[in-house]
């Protein structure tokens, strides 16, 4: 199938789905709430251009620019956030009174008819209150999301690690999402806060750019600030491949960054030393080009990172979703560390994250190995974090 009949199928697709959960919304803040006809057709405008926002977002921001594309960004992605909790929240009015009728009926009871303004006036009530809600739940999400990143410390005790190399501290950085929003002065403060922890060396598992190299801007100064004893080490994510990962991966070398694409380096000093291994994503390779990917070299392969190895010397493996840990334990890699999950980025979707990934959020172990899936630093879409907060992991070996 021609990849721009993908495209069309895929926005056809999306635009339902948008669509429909949009009338849904607006029927019920609208109409249901007796609002007069000015008002509902404001409201109508408003969700005719949230429809359009989100699909639209990246070709608007890139055609204005500036303050401008900022503004747009957050319009786009902070509707889309309003109304999956106004969704999400109407939803559960419904569900209620679904059950209370249900229940009003077992019973059969004898009841006068309803007033209409009286129950015209119960779903203005309950409409607006989950409509409050959702900007009351999104007022916090938002403060957390820019907040500072909690530091997770973690103690891991690594298989074959020479005692030269006990207590190495390791920087855990994923998921940053570089785009209009995660700009400059966001960087900036992760830049600062990793720093400030010490690391023997950083990490960064994918998702780094939601914006291609010409849209970075000061990002890359920023990053060359990250400080270490054994520098800085990047494997792609998934949406690298969106955007341009070959441009992208040449931009961090240039700024001393090692990238690691299905291959192994030395972590250390001669024998006081460990193989740090680390592979492109997951998704790069297994399928057909998808609607908006760029088109460019990528695999998902551990076996060139594996081949040759010493198995009596310890392992760490860069994975930016967690997946094939139990392959890589096997394989005798002590530690994963990955992202790619967000930790739900926003409640309830940590529960759907919890039942679509084995290893969704935090610490794992399989016998000796372990595998720590961060909840990342940045955000995708809606500038929220909604009980996952951000987080840098500082892993220490032992």
């Amino acid at each position: 199938m021609p990849l721009w009949l993908q495209f069309l199928i895929f926005l056809s697709v999306a635009l339902a789905i948008l669509g429909g959960a949009h009338f849904y919304l607006w029927h019920r803040l609208a109409r249901d709430t007796g609002l007069t006809s000015r008002w509902r057709h404001v409201l109508r405008v408003v969700f005719v251009l949230g429809v359009l926002a989100f699909p639209l977002e990246h070709l608007v921001t890139r055609a204005v620019g500036g303050k401008g594309s900022v503004v747009f960004a957050y319009f786009a992605y902070g509707w889309m956030g309003f109304c999956f909790y106004a969704f999400v929240l109407l939803l559960l009015v419904d569900l209620v009174l679904l059950v209370l009728w249900r229940h009003r009926r077992a019973a059969r009871r004898e009841a006068p008819p309803e007033d209409p303004e009286r129950r015209r006036a119960l779903r203005r009530l309950l409409n607006g209150g989950a409509a409050v809600a959702s900007g009351g739940v999104l007022v916090y999400g938002g403060f957390v999301a820019f907040a500072d990143p909690e530091v997770t410390d973690l103690p891991v005790r690594l298989p074959r690690l020479p005692r030269a190399l006990s207590g190495l501290t390791i920087a855990h950085l994923t998921d940053v999402h570089v785009g209009p929003i995660v700009d400059e002065r966001f960087v900036r403060r992760m830049v600062v806060a990793t720093n400030r922890l010490q690391p023997d060396v950083v990490v960064i598992t994918g998702d780094l750019f939601d914006r291609s190299v010409e849209d970075l801007g000061g990002i890359l100064p920023e990053l060359r600030a990250l400080r270490s004893r054994y520098g800085t080490f990047f494997v792609t994510g998934n949406h690298e491949f969106y955007v341009g990962v070959e441009p992208l991966c040449a931009a961090l070398r240039g700024i001393g960054v090692t990238v690691l694409r299905n291959q192994r380096v030395p972590l250390g000093d001669g024998a006081a030393s460990l193989d740090l291994l680390g592979v492109d994503d997951w998704s790069a390779g297994t399928r057909r080009r998808q609607p908006g990917r760029q088109p460019g070299p990528g695999r998902n392969d551990l076996d060139p990172a594996l081949a040759g190895r010493d198995p009596e010397r310890a392992a760490v493996l860069l994975a930016h979703q967690p997946r094939d840990f139990a392959r890589a334990a096997a394989a005798g890699v002590g530690l994963q560390l990955s992202g790619h999950t967000h930790g739900g980025q926003m409640f309830p979707i940590i529960g759907i994250s919890k039942l679509a990934y084995r290893w969704a959020a935090g610490h794992y172990r399989l016998g000796d190995a372990h595998i720590y899936v961060s909840r990342g630093i940045g955000f995708w879409g809606p500038p929220f974090r909604v009980l996952a907060p951000p987080e840098i992991a500082k892993i220490t070996l032992v």
